[in-house]
This record gives C-alpha cells, sequence and structure tokens, in this order.
C-alpha cells in the first residue's frame, strides 16, 4: 500500500503503523480527540471485509468487543514525480477505539481474563453474529481488561460454511463442525486451554491433547474446557454459561441490547440481504445495519450446560 502521506485523510493525525496485512494497514491514529485504530484497505477489493468488521463493531455493546468510532473512503492519488498519469481511486477505512495491550500470553490464562472474553463471546452472539477467528492473536490484554480484536471474518452464528478458520483452532477430524457459533465455542476452549496449561499451547494439535486429559487442566478450566470441545456441536454451552462460571455473567443492559438487534436485523435481512459493500455507506449514517437471524437446535438439544 502507498504510504498514507499521499492520502487525504486530514480528519486523522496518524501516529504510527501498527500492523500491515494482506488486506490492508492498521495505523493507531488520533481523530475528533480520541484514540483509534484505523483500517485502511490496500484495494477498494478489501471493502467487504472492513464493512463486515464495522457492521459487527457497530452492534458491539461490551467492553469485550471493539467498538465502532467511523468509516467511510479516503481518496488517494498516485502517479509519478512530475504529476503525470495521476489516478485517484477511493479506499475503504474503518476506525474502531484503540485498545492498549498485549495479544494474549499465559499469564492471562486466569479467571478474570478468559471471563471477560467469555462475556464478550456471548453478546457477539447474542446479537447472531459469530467471531469467525478466535485464537489467541486475535485477542488483546492491557490495562482496561481482556477484549477480542479483528472481527473482520465476523458472520451469521448459524452459517455452516467455514469461510475463515485458524486450522490449529479448528475440530478438523470431526464429522460435524456445526455451526459458526460453536466453532467458536470449540476455539475458545482451546485458548482456554493453552492458557492454563503448557502441553496442550506446546501441542501440534492442541484439540487431541485436550480431550484425551481435560481433567488435568485447574479447576474450574477442567470443566469449561471439556464442555466447549464436546464432539457433538449442539451439546457445547454457551458461552454466556462460561461467563457466569468464571464470575463475569453479562449484564442484564447487555442482554437486552443484544436481543435488540437480533430483532432488529432479522427485519432488515429480509429486506436487504446479508452484508456486502452495500453495507458500508448505510453502516455510518445508522450505526449499524443487523446480522440474518439465528437459526436454533431443535427442541431439546442444547445449546446448555454440562451436568454437574
Amino acid at each position: 500500500m502507498a504510504d498514507l502521506s499521499t492520502t487525504e485523510l486530514t480528519r486523522y493525525e496518524l501516529i504510527r503503523c501498527v500492523h500491515r496485512g494482506a488486506l490492508g494497514d492498521t495505523w493507531r491514529a488520533r481523530g475528533d480527540g480520541v484514540d483509534v485504530a484505523l483500517k485502511v484497505a490496500r484495494d477498494a477489493g478489501a471493502s467487504s471485509h472492513l464493512a463486515r468488521e464495522g457492521w459487527a463493531s457497530a452492534l458491539s455493546c461490551d467492553d469485550a468487543l471493539p467498538s465502532f468510532h467511523d468509516a467511510g473512503h479516503v481518496l488517494h492519488v498516485s502517479g509519478d514525480a512530475t504529476g503525470r498519469a495521476a489516478t485517484a481511486r477511493g479506499l475503504p477505512y474503518l476506525a474502531v477505539a484503540w485498545r492498549e495491550g498485549e495479544t494474549l500470553a499465559a499469564p492471562a490464562g486466569t479467571p478474570e481474563t478468559l471471563g471477560a472474553l467469555a462475556r464478550g463471546l456471548a453478546t457477539l452472539h447474542g446479537t447472531g453474529l459469530s467471531h469467525g477467528d478466535v485464537k489467541p492473536e486475535n485477542a488483546i490484554f492491557g490495562p482496561r481488561g481482556a477484549a477480542w480484536l479483528d472481527l473482520g471474518f465476523a458472520g451469521p452464528a448459524d452459517g455452516v460454511e467455514v469461510r475463515a478458520a485458524t486450522p490449529r483452532y479448528l475440530a478438523r477430524g470431526d464429522r460435524d463442525l456445526g455451526d459458526a457459533r460453536a466453532r467458536d465455542l470449540l476455539a475458545f476452549g482451546l485458548v482456554m486451554a493453552e492458557l492454563v496449561d503448557d502441553t496442550v499451547a506446546a501441542a501440534e494439535r492442541p484439540l487431541d491433547v485436550v480431550r484425551a486429559r481435560t481433567r488435568s487442566l485447574p479447576a474450574p478450566f477442567d470443566e469449561i474446557v471439556e464442555a466447549l470441545t464436546a464432539p457433538t456441536p449442539w451439546s457445547r454451552p454457551d458461552a454466556a454459561w462460561v461467563a457466569a462460571r468464571l464470575g463475569a455473567p453479562p449484564s442484564p443492559r447487555s442482554a437486552v441490547r443484544s436481543a435488540y438487534h437480533r430483532v432488529r436485523g432479522a427485519a432488515l435481512a429480509r429486506t436487504r440481504g446479508p452484508v456486502t459493500d452495500a453495507w458500508a455507506g448505510p453502516l455510518v449514517a445508522a450505526g449499524g445495519g443487523g446480522p440474518p437471524p439465528r437459526r436454533r437446535p431443535p427442541a431439546g438439544v442444547g445449546p446448555h450446560p454440562p451436568p454437574r
């Protein structure tokens, strides 16, 4: 991507580039008196990725999830030194609230940290969305606590197609991978096991190790990890149960807001369809669209807490 000094981005003061990825670059920037993580797409083809992330972050109502700040396009002008053959194109950008901290490591494997992440995941699932790529690199631990990052692969919680996932945190040998919500839960169980057990963290296939020796994990993680990594996707407890077991249940206000967004999203999805590039514009004006409705399992089938 070209240097952003040649890009018309007067609303933000760029502080430093913190990540360069295949789809674009992420900067720490300052605008409207606050620090933000400013994600600028490498080209217009990455706009769907940013639209999904902006859509999901606009629905966030928990401190453990990214918080939407701004989205739009910036004008990038390229050409030779004389200005001849100059071309102008619009590059999509997304700004979310800046979070100070480091990606998860073993010292962060505490009930407080993992409880906050479980609460954030419960809130996201409550809106009808899945994270899509749960792994330690997509979570952060800092002065404000733990939080999930990068919702660029967020999608309907009931989606069965694996659009994106890190193989290490996927049950590749299972006959039924379950829907996106179930895959999030299994991945979170593996992340939890890695953070509290060095043997799991060092394993090439952590799921095999976890299913063979779950009870060796310290309480209460043993029970939680065993439930989250169950081979049957519908038998995995929801993230709200995990958060409650770790002393961080979602607040009633968060649950109400999640329910509102889920209902609103169902109505919008009937008239506007799934998230696409077309959502990016209305996202800025309306503060977010809404996810498609979440399918429920058959009556009498999970998700539910395992018996004690």
